[in-house]
């Protein structure tokens, strides 16, 4: 698999190397796991380009942005961050300018990627991996579309290969920003990589891929060297995303989050792409993003359809594929027949397993995919699921068959959560509607969270910046939304309806830039939940301290806000310029329709009912010392500045982003 100075292994895995803890504050398109945010915390630790900054701004897609007289911005050419070139010497600082500034939603630097070449074994049986996966009996159903598209971002293809040629979509290449997308590799890895998802079959030439007569759009993002950085990955993940994929195979990676590249994950998924990853090939080394929870993780079985023990077992691995002495038949090169080992080798086995699968399908959504994909796996290795094989062996047939017999969570389609989102944010992306947004601008994490009470003991969930939406059984198709910040405030994860989890409230500023001593957490709002409820239409006046006490405001406009409105239910009242928000009027999507009308209806359906009262308090925003109202609600913390421009005085916090970085992600 591929690694970030991304590097094609002979055992030729990839494994991308990306960045650094993600402040809380910023947008997060995947959970940053535990063992990033603890042992990151200096973004340049690891190998990146020097003076190369990747950046994603708040509110613009201009091609070039200046910041200020030091800070010029220019757009990547298809991902949706920029790049600000600056002296190595000054990198550090134009790194705490740029996250300091309100604009910017996160900062990271551009980190090298490399492809990981480990010796080969000697040569075994040519194609024993088909046998292993049954994808003969699979064949019987169908050897793919020429409709579905595999995407291989890699070191590129080598077009004139006969078990390829003819069958390769125009693609691109980011190394060098061009249109070749020649693999001028040593290894030829990113030809074996496609070779393994779709060689043509049955043609008296070569080899047969796992998907014959499906389509290849090459995506060059290593280097002759096997070097890559985020960049380019995060570039040509978009790229192909907007040029026709169903699925993307990832045989890359390195040691570290990129919020670059998941920002492009998510991006990929929120188009209904399916993303597959290597698992990465050292046992103890987390792997990036083999590690993401927004793409299926793949990793290796050998000849005896035993787990590899060089797969790694620190990432999360959701199943199996062949990966050792895997053979691959390179005219090009003087041997003609090559053998490899790696997880690289096993990704692009399921890769075209599930464009086989969405050949049958078309539309397949991932998370279907992954629940036919793990429930018709064979078991290896210790009975069970284990850490090297995930469900197990992948069993092509078994899981075609599965598609076919239309035992899918759900129909193609929309995903469930779409109504529920475009009502409220489907004006908002489209520019008919100026607001903040309700949800964010795209899925952040697609996870499957135990539920006591939900069908099957789990339940799909969908993170965005601001909050979740919760799908507890699929066939009724209802969508709930999570209590997030009453989690965050009390410590209780609620893991069933009456079922919880108990862990400490969460230490993360509510409002402001992160990491600024002095700001309220939800910790704080813990200590004054059970605060009486203030009288009708009086003024609100008290300002609440990091420490949980509470002072009469000082300092700031905040002059004019009185409550509003008591709710009986938990015994708190809503400021006046929360309940004005909660009644306001604007654009929606309801039922296919755009209707001018009531915003929230039900009041408290997005926000849930008040857990405490509102304060007064402090924030700092962009360096700037702000005076904020703020206010907690079950699922949402509404903020009121009263400098802000309209329409953007209350806004909702990134309580989405809190909860993931308390829950998956630590503090």
């Amino acid at each position: 698999m591929v690694r970030a100075r991304l590097r094609v292994t002979a055992f030729t895995a990839l494994v991308l190397v990306l960045c650094f803890l993600i402040p809380v504050a910023a947008l997060a398109d995947t959970p940053t796991p535990a063992s990033h945010v603890i042992t990151a915390l200096d973004p340049f630790a690891q190998d990146h380009v020097p003076g190369s900054l990747l950046v994603a701004l708040r509110a613009t897609t201009a091609r070039t942005v200046h910041l200020s007289e030091a800070d010029t911005l220019v757009h990547l050419e298809a991902a949706s961050s920029y790049e600000e070139r600056t002296s190595p010497t000054e990198e550090r600082e134009t790194y705490a300018r740029l996250l300091a500034d309100p604009r910017v939603m996160s900062v990271e630097p551009n980190y090298r990627m490399h492809i990981r070449q480990v010796p080969n074994d000697p040569l075994y049986a040519r194609e024993y991996w088909t046998r292993s996966a049954n994808l003969e009996p699979a064949w019987d159903i169908t050897t793919g579309s020429p409709n579905i598209v595999v995407g291989i971002l890699d070191s590129g293809v080598y077009p004139d290969h006969p078990d390829l040629k003819g069958r390769l979509l125009p693609g691109f290449n980011f190394v060098e920003n061009n249109s070749n997308t020649m693999d001028d590799s040593s290894s030829q890895h990113g030809t074996i990589v496609s070779l393994l998802a779709a060689a043509r079959g049955n043609d008296g030439v070569g080899q047969a891929g796992a998907a014959w007569g499906v389509e290849i759009l090459p995506v060059k993002v290593i280097d002759s060297t096997g070097d890559g950085n985020s960049s380019a990955v995060a570039n040509g993940i978009h790229w192909a995303a907007d040029h026709g994929a169903t699925v993307m195979n990832l045989s890359i990676g390195g040691p570290d989050f990129s919020q670059a590249v998941a920002r492009e994950i998510g991006y990929a998924r929120s188009r209904n792409i399916t993303v597959i990853a290597a698992a990465g090939n050292e046992p103890t080394e987390r792997d990036y993003p083999a590690d993401d929870q927004n793409v299926i993780t793949v990793g290796a079985s050998d000849e005896n359809n035993n787990p590899a023990d060089f797969t790694s077992v620190v990432n999360k691995v959701d199943l199996a594929a062949p990966g050792v002495n895997i053979a691959a038949f390179l005219p090009e090169k003087s041997s003609n027949v090559d053998t490899h080992n790696g997880t690289s080798f096993s990704a692009p086995i399921v890769t075209g397993i599930v464009a086989l699968m969405q050949s049958v399908r078309p539309g397949l959504r991932q998370e279907d995919a992954l629940s036919l994909l793990k429930s018709t796996a064979r078991d290896i290795g210790p009975p069970g699921p284990d850490a090297q094989s995930g469900a197990g062996l992948v069993d092509a047939a078994r899981a075609l068959k599965a598609v076919q017999g239309g035992t899918t969570t759900q129909q193609s389609g929309p995903p469930p959560y779409a109504a529920t989102y475009n009502r409220y944010d489907g004006p908002v992306l489209s520019g008919a509607a100026r607001r903040g947004f309700i949800w964010g601008p795209q899925v952040n994490s697609n996870r499957v969270e135990p539920y006591a009470d939900a069908r099957g003991g789990q339940r799909q969930v969908w993170y965005f910046d601001k909050g979740r939406l919760e799908l507890n059984n699929p066939q009724t198709g209802q969508i709930t939304s999570g209590l997030l910040v009453n989690e965050l405030v009390t410590g209780q994860i609620q893991t069933g309806d009456t079922a919880r989890e108990t862990r400490a409230p969460a230490a993360i500023a509510v409002a402001g830039d992160p990491g600024v001593p002095g700001a309220i957490t939800y910790a704080t709002l813990n200590s004054v939940r059970a605060a009486p409820p203030r009288a009708a239409g009086s003024p609100i006046t008290e300002q609440l301290q990091p420490d949980g006490s509470v002072r009469a405001a000082t300092g700031g406009d905040t002059t004019g806000v009185t409550t509003a409105a008591y709710i009986r239910e938990t015994n708190h009242t809503v400021a006046s310029v929360f309940w004005q928000y909660l009644n306001s009027t604007g654009l929606t999507i309801q039922n296919g329709q755009a209707i001018n009308g009531p915003l929230f209806d039900p009041t408290f359906f997005v926000v849930g009912l008040p857990i405490t009262e509102a304060y007064w308090t402090t924030a700092t925003v962009g360096g700037v010392t702000k005076t904020i109202l703020v206010q907690a609600f079950e699922r949402r913390v509404l903020t009121y500045t009263p400098s802000n421009a309209d329409p953007f005085k209350v806004e909702m916090g990134n309580v989405g982003q809190h909860y993931i970085a308390w829950r998956y992600g630590g503090q």
